[in-house]
């Protein structure tokens, strides 16, 4: 049997101190005081809606100016009505005759939910839009104003949260929630709530000036282990969408192509041989027969997360973050790399690998053959007949070069 929540006090309120993080303190039946950072109290009421038996909150107000009293009897009229299968939200919103910022942000990331891959990404970007835009919440949406919007995105770069990435200057983090606020509006207006979109008005190039690009050569890797070793525990610790990060850590692992990662399939995934088969030609210079990868516990790991994922929606293992329907982008693996301001392309991961595995061949024992076969490299490895051969010869010791480089990643080996 549930526990039940001993009612509040006035004095309990008053007393409750602002922490770190959002925390509340409950009432009983659904009705709970939220305690924010800056000291602020909103009454909140939680509820699932009667039609779809989603969850909902509904704010009261802020305390003292909602008192106790006032706050438990409009939670009273909210149960009444959820009795009568009356959705407490929309009821208030049509006898006020307004639909709020919040009842929009909430149709939104509903539809998001069924959208996006990552439920960190999901979790993460409505606590951003709670964050940065909470003020405008109670809000009735047709009386926010373009010059407000703007003040709010201008003000996101001087606004630190506890889950911010270190060493970001949140040029990306004001792209990114512009965006998002761009889609909440797109939504108000598809739904009639608003003549127009007014974020399409909002030039983000004036409130956030492109950063200059800087000129690297073509296929830029990093090349020094201590460096590289730092690249990729940063990689694994701090890359926010599952499907991203796990194609970036197949590709350094691997040494493979960017668009070989791409067009991954699961057609070529054989669990039980642990092997991954491209067909002739589907991989660069090895056009006249299949390209065989042996896989690594962590490469089989790697596949087993995405198969929850993509196995029965799409025919691609790496699918886009942002749909499951959809292939990953040619340039979404460059643009996580340079999101997290990383002195890599994509295809500059090949180089590492190859320079870390050739520096080491003798040392560990190792063939310039399994190292250039692993590459697909077929000009490194005479003809046709030769690279049959070799392929199938050079299996065993390539699974033994795939671990290796894992473990020297890791810092598990000393070079």
């Amino acid at each position: 049997m549930p526990r039940l929540a001993t009612p509040l006090t006035d004095t309990q309120i008053k007393k409750a101190k602002p922490k770190e993080k959002i925390y509340r303190l409950s009432d009983g039946n659904g009705l709970s005081i939220e305690i924010k950072p800056n000291g602020s109290k909103i009454w909140r009421f939680r509820y699932s809606r009667p039609v779809t038996k989603k969850p909902n909150t509904l704010s009261f107000g802020s305390y003292p100016e909602v008192s106790l009293k006032q706050a438990r009897e409009m939670a009273q009229n909210a149960r009444t009505l959820l009795s009568q299968d009356k959705d407490p939200a929309k009821h208030l919103a049509s006898k006020r005759n307004i639909i709020t910022f919040k009842q929009v942000v909430d149709e939104f990331f509903e539809k998001k939910k069924q959208e996006w891959t990552s439920e960190k990404y999901y979790k993460q970007s409505m606590k951003r839009v709670e964050n940065y835009f909470g003020s405008l919440y109670e809000r009735d949406i047709t009386k926010i104003t373009k010059q407000e919007l703007i003040e709010i995105i201008e003000n996101i770069k001087n606004i630190r949260l506890p889950y911010d990435t270190k060493n970001r200057d949140k040029f990306e983090t004001t792209v990114r929630m512009y965006r998002i606020l761009r889609g909440i509006f797109k939504k108000a207006a598809h739904n009639e709530y608003i003549d127009k979109n007014i974020v399409e008005y909002i030039d983000i190039r004036e409130i956030v000036p492109p950063k200059r690009k800087i000129k690297t050569e073509p296929f830029e890797g990093i090349i020094d282990l201590e460096e590289l070793r730092k690249t990729y525990k940063f990689i694994i610790d701090e890359y926010p969408t599952i499907v991203t990060k796990n194609a970036l850590q197949f590709m350094i692992l691997t040494g493979l192509r960017p668009g070989n990662i791409r067009n991954l399939k699961w057609e070529y995934v054989d669990f039980t041989k642990k092997i991954v088969t491209y067909p002739k030609r589907e991989v660069k210079m090895w056009d006249k027969v299949e390209y065989i990868l042996p896989l690594t516990d962590t490469l089989i790991d790697i596949l087993k997360e995405m198969e929850q994922y993509t196995k029965n929606r799409n025919e691609y293992v790496f699918c886009s973050p942002l749909s499951l329907t959809k292939q990953i982008d040619e340039n979404t693996l460059n643009r996580a790399l340079k999101r997290l301001e990383i002195n890599s392309t994509a295809h500059g991961f090949r180089k590492s690998f190859s320079t870390i595995c050739h520096e080491n061949k003798q040392k560990f024992n190792f063939s310039k053959e399994a190292i250039e076969i692993q590459l697909a490299h077929s000009s490194e490895v005479g003809s046709e007949t030769m690279r049959i051969y070799m392929q199938s010869g050079f299996v065993k010791e390539r699974i033994k070069l795939l671990q290796w480089y894992e473990d020297a990643l890791n810092g598990d080996i000393d070079l």
